[in-house]
């Protein structure tokens, strides 16, 4: 049987004891195109610092595409080796935008903000799939759950914000206000 040779770019590279040159850029169509033809031997497209757009690491992907060269080499390994570096893994539990990634088809995952060995072992078992369909449900119902509660947390913090902003610009025109109801009822009045 023949060697199948390794399709990650990376890890092909750092395998033969070469360095490995990546860049991070966003997802879109024009940025995807251009690093496809690019010199690099990985691409990371970053949506930890941008929203989580799966429509938009889809057309990447298909953009990255190089029918041309996947034909001329005789092998489906992308010319550059396309990467995701997903939001952070720490009390959000970013595990599906990893599974949605990698059932797109990249070939890597960036975990960022990995700082304990729980998280790592958390964000492994993530990639490596769950056990049994209950185990995924569970899994993420308890993500719907804790990414819910936190989302009201905030929409409540952000309502008290808006509120207490609300009543502070209101407060110098709310004597000016009173002033003149006093003057239109004494007036009223006579």
């Amino acid at each position: 049987m023949a060697d199948i040779p390794r399709l990650n770019g990376v890890i092909r590279a750092l395998e033969s004891g070469k360095p490995a040159f990546t860049s991070f850029c966003q997802a879109d169509p024009e940025t995807a195109i251009a690093m496809a033809a690019a010199k690099y031997d990985g691409v990371v497209f970053e949506m930890e610092h941008n929203p989580w757009d799966i429509r938009a690491l889809r057309d990447s992907l298909q953009y990255m595409l190089n029918r041309a060269q996947i034909v001329k080499a005789a092998s489906p390994a992308p010319g550059v080796t396309p990467m995701v570096r997903i939001p952070p893994n720490g009390s959000e539990k970013a595990q599906f935008h990893a599974k949605q990634a990698l059932d797109l088809g990249v070939y890597g995952i960036v975990w960022p903000h990995i700082s304990s060995i729980e998280e790592a072992v958390s964000a492994t078992k993530a990639v490596l799939g769950s056990k049994s369909i209950h185990e995924a449900f569970e899994f993420q119902t308890d993500y719907a759950k804790s990414a819910f509660e936190a989302y009201v947390g905030e929409l409540s913090k952000i309502t008290e914000l808006a509120t207490s902003a609300t009543k502070d610009s209101f407060a110098p025109f709310k004597g000016r206000v009173q002033a003149w109801l006093d003057t239109v009822q004494s007036v009223r009045a006579a």
